[in-house]
């Protein structure tokens, strides 16, 4: 299933830790029996080749120890060596798990296509499984459909029942319950095609033909999950199960209203199968939750609305973190960008697939510590769940402006109206005092004049009227020239780490405790930072809320706990190594890192942060690290 990440099991006399893209792979190569490549494994499994390189890499040394070997060759890709006693061991670990995630699959497909009750002892009987199992399995089921805002109704003797509306039915159906491997998703449009008379093919058509007419952008792989959406919208309005709401209702205003009107249209005359207004909107909010926007000379709008938003976080970011980005003119047209549909998939739940969440988390902690910060104000300001794959995609922006942090912007703008004077001279004053730009270097053009001027020199055009001609530059429309745009400042480059020793005494370092989850480890790394260094009195609810906000393991069993704001004058830092790794919150965690990261010297949180990230994804002296049984063993290591 997706997005879940698949719990340890047992390989031998030692644990062997596997997420379930790991899996996918040893499994892809298990079946071929030849070399694949990482683009055919990427194919294969909807991901980046880089992704399937680096999940590859990090595993490699660990298989390895228990006689699983990857090999890899130029131009040939990656060949799997079973050898050693294991390898039974393993064959059997991912058969199970192929089978578990199927019957998982077969659960909720169950519940979500009945419309009465279904007792679990009769579902038992159709998978062929014993009613401990399904009960087992049920659990993680339930789970799923709670972040879906579905819940599920027992009746004495009758059975258990879905209760929710269609879209979040259809959402969960399509996000959960479909394969994500390639093969597998062919083998169910050729189902699809052989029970209905639905066509994959007809539809890509319908929905290629309709987007080219109004010169849109979404990306391939959100094409394909549109016509997945589509092909289930026909077969539930068949059945009268339709999406309601007059929070859906199309807008022929925008061109995601046009061309969802445009596809129902097409899809009525081929399937007979009659799209009401809600059904017509609800494609046009697929279209705005996949929209993307093309940097290079393509234009946006730029609301209030979204301006408010924006300079809400950037002020929550200052406040907890320290870190000023209004003074970041690119952060801020880049992330302008990003968050157009983003916002569009919070508000109505569409789920965003991140396959490198957890490697954003452990290499760019900081940026997601920003991403979790920004995420807290969209949910008050909007009353919608982020999804911890929102909160990666965010934080990769985050990374990138915490880089221009450390270095003095030089950008050169431009500002445009219809005439060159008035409203464009109010909106050149904004951008000069705001973003801190010399008033000489931002020219100002009328409409006219933009079409006899050479602007390859320009890297951002403000307007406020429509600019109808290509040009070489990022337009941004601004709504109204009178609200806040940042200011300017600058940083200067931080390159030295630190050294993690002098944060550490024997107090603050605990090895092979045993632990029976994460709030025991948590609970005892704070009490022992309170009897050695100055916290104030919320400290521990402060980390449980960081906690709850979004979990901190970030993969190769370490967790980083932290406050959820900067409450400390200097860093301080508790180490603890599990005997045995306990469940975090979805992924095992052994090694951790409880930090606070001080307000008083940015550079030295920065050189904290970048020492602490080094450490998390170093394989070899983690080990060490599990090794160590004195302080003295962790000094000479740190």
């Amino acid at each position: 299933m997706k997005h879940r990440v698949a719990k340890w099991e047992r390989v031998g006399m030692e644990e062997l830790y596997l997420e379930n893209r790991m899996k996918e792979i040893l499994l892809l190569l298990m079946e071929s029996g030849k070399y694949l490549t990482s683009d055919e494994l990427a194919y294969q499994l909807g991901s980046s080749a880089r992704t399937v390189r680096e999940d590859i890499s990090r595993n490699k040394k660990a298989l390895s120890r228990y006689g699983i070997q990857i090999k890899s060759k130029a131009r040939k890709g990656y060949y799997l060596e079973l050898s050693g006693e294991h390898m039974a061991d393993l064959r059997e670990t991912l058969r199970r798990t192929g089978q578990s995630q199927n019957k998982i699959s077969h659960l909720m497909r169950t519940f979500l296509l009945a419309d009465d009750y279904r007792k679990l002892d009769d579902i038992a009987d159709e998978l062929w499984i014993s009613r401990s199992t399904v009960d087992r399995l049920f659990k993680e089921v339930k789970e799923t459909f709670e972040r879906y805002h579905l819940r599920l109704i027992s009746k004495p003797f009758y059975g258990i029942k879905v209760e929710g509306n269609e879209r979040d039915r259809r959402l969960c159906l399509v996000q959960c319950c479909l394969p994500s491997r390639v093969s597998a998703m062919e083998q169910f449009w050729a189902n699809i095609e052989a029970d209905t008379d639905i066509v994959y093919a007809e539809l890509a058509e319908i929905v290629e033909n309709c987007i080219k007419s109004e010169e849109y952008q979404i990306a391939e792989a959100s094409r394909k999950n549109l016509i997945v959406h589509l092909a289930v919208a026909v077969m539930r309005i068949r059945t009268a199960h339709l999406v309601q709401g007059s929070n859906t209702l199309p807008s022929e205003d925008s061109p995601e209203g046009r061309i969802a009107g445009k596809i129902a249209q097409s899809i009525q005359e081929r399937y007979r199968v009659e799209f009401p207004a809600e059904e017509i909107g609800y494609i046009q909010i697929h279209l705005q939750g996949k929209r993307y926007f093309l940097e290079d000379g393509k234009d946006h709008l730029i609301t209030g609305e979204l301006e408010t938003l924006m300079a809400e976080i950037n002020r929550a970011i200052l406040e907890e973190m320290g870190m000023d980005f209004k003074s970041d003119l690119e952060h801020y047209a880049a992330l302008s960008l990003h968050m157009l549909p983003m916002l569009t998939r919070v508000k109505y739940g569409l789920r965003m697939e991140n396959p490198v969440l957890y490697d954003i988390k452990r290499q760019l902690p900081m940026g997601y510590e920003c991403a979790v910060i920004a995420a807290e104000v969209i949910e008050r300001e909007l009353g919608c769940q982020v999804a911890e794959e929102e909160k990666g995609y965010l934080a990769m922006h985050y990374a990138v402006a915490i880089d221009h942090l450390k270095e003095s912007q030089n950008v050169r703008v431009a500002v445009v109206c219809s005439s060159g004077l008035g409203t464009s001279r109010l909106l050149k004053h904004k951008v000069t005092q705001q973003f801190g730009l010399p008033e000489k270097e931002i020219r100002m053009l009328s409409l006219e004049q933009l079409s006899r001027t050479d602007l390859s020199d320009v890297d951002y055009l403000f307007s406020m009227v429509p600019v109808t001609i290509n040009v070489p530059c990022q337009v941004i429309y601004v709504e109204n020239p009178l609200t806040a745009l940042p200011e300017h400042n600058s940083r200067e480059e931080q390159k030295s780490r630190s050294d993690l020793a002098r944060y550490l005494s024997p107090q603050r370092v605990l090895l092979q405790i045993k632990a029976s989850d994460r709030m025991d480890v948590i609970d005892r790394l704070c009490a022992v930072l309170k009897e050695t260094a100055q916290l104030p009195e919320d400290f521990v609810q402060l980390v449980w809320k960081r906690e709850q906000a979004s979990a901190t393991e970030i993969g190769g069993m370490v967790a980083l706990p932290h406050p959820a704001k900067l409450c400390t004058e200097t860093p301080c830092l508790a180490l603890a190594v599990l005997k045995k790794p306990v469940i975090w919150c979805r992924k095992p965690v052994k090694y951790v890192f409880l930090v606070s990261y001080g307000f008083g010297d940015q550079r030295e949180t920065e050189r904290l942060n970048e020492t602490l990230t080094d450490l998390a994804v170093d394989e070899e002296r983690l080990r060490r690290l599990a090794q160590a049984r004195s302080y003295e063993d962790v000094e000479a290591l740190l």
